[in-house]
């Protein structure tokens, strides 16, 4: 077991769960986005903590606005890494990440077909039987926008919320379930439950796309999402009243339908039908 003197508070800036995996070695390395002004501390705290680490060409970063760096506790970990992003072997940096094998395929094959990554929760909730809570991802971006629209995106519009640091292959994957609950027991140890909140994660999700979804206080049926107020909105503009007016969301094909003590307030088509991904404890 790694010693109980890590400050967490010394890494601000960075995903607590990625710094405690790589601190108690279920991660190899972690890859963080940092602006210039924070890595200049972060580098001096990465070496006080005894770790190694590399910037890597800014181009990795998927906005294109920070440097990438990688972190390691070995230096052969962070040459191993370096060289497997350079040639662009995210099979063998998926693993040293510490990600489940099933979800590093996954993202691959999506790579290798050059399919547009912003669909990737679509593909995951496609291949789910139980949506679990502690895989709820929606509110963490990293490896999912791309292009021009996700370089202008300021992620600062939603509070963030995650156990994983990967995109599941899909939202009842066992290896990654076993992932999120360790960094959940950590997190709450060394008392960083922001990351872990419950009241984020274990809700209906309304979702059009990376760029317009709500999380939903309430739980969902077979009629749709029943709830009370929304816990997060990001985009949705037209739908925002109507949001927080309604008591039930209810989705049939393309169509959504918001509904007030049973009858409906506004209904829209949508270009692709939008999912109601029914996260819940």
């Amino acid at each position: 077991m790694a010693p109980v003197n890590l400050k967490l508070s010394d890494f601000s800036g960075m995903r607590a769960k990625d710094v405690l995996g790589l601190w108690y070695g279920y991660k190899k390395i972690i890859s963080a986005g940092l602006d210039p002004g924070p890595a200049k501390k972060l580098e001096k705290v990465f070496s006080g903590y005894g770790l190694v680490f590399e910037r890597i060409d800014e181009s990795y970063d998927y906005k294109g606005r920070s440097r990438t760096y990688l972190v390691a506790k070995k230096t052969s970990y962070l040459k191993a890494a370096a060289a497997a992003y350079y040639d662009s072997r995210y099979d063998a940096v998926g693993a040293l990440l510490g990600y489940p094998a099933c979800c590093v395929k996954k993202h691959n094959a999506i790579i290798r077909g050059k399919g547009p990554m912003n669909d990737f929760v679509r593909r995951s909730a496609a291949g789910t039987g139980r949506f679990r809570w502690e895989l709820n991802n929606i509110l963490d971006f990293d490896g999912r926008l791309n292009g021009e629209r996700a370089a202008g995106f300021d992620v600062s519009l939603v509070p963030h919320a995650s156990l994983i640091s990967h995109n599941p292959c899909a939202y009842d994957c066992a290896p990654s379930l076993k992932i999120a609950r360790l960094n959940l027991a950590l997190l709450r140890r060394h008392g960083a439950g922001s990351e872990a909140d419950p009241a984020l994660l274990a809700r209906p999700v309304l979702y059009a796309d990376d760029f317009n979804f709500a999380v939903l206080n309430g739980t969902s049926g077979p009629g749709g999402a029943a709830y009370s107020g929304t816990a997060c909105v990001l985009g949705l503009e037209e739908l925002r009243g109507a949001l927080g007016r309604c008591d039930l969301a209810a989705v049939s094909g393309r169509r959504l339908t918001l509904s007030r003590k049973g009858r409906p307030v506004l209904q829209k088509d949508f270009p692709v039908k939008p999912l109601l991904l029914p996260f819940a404890l």
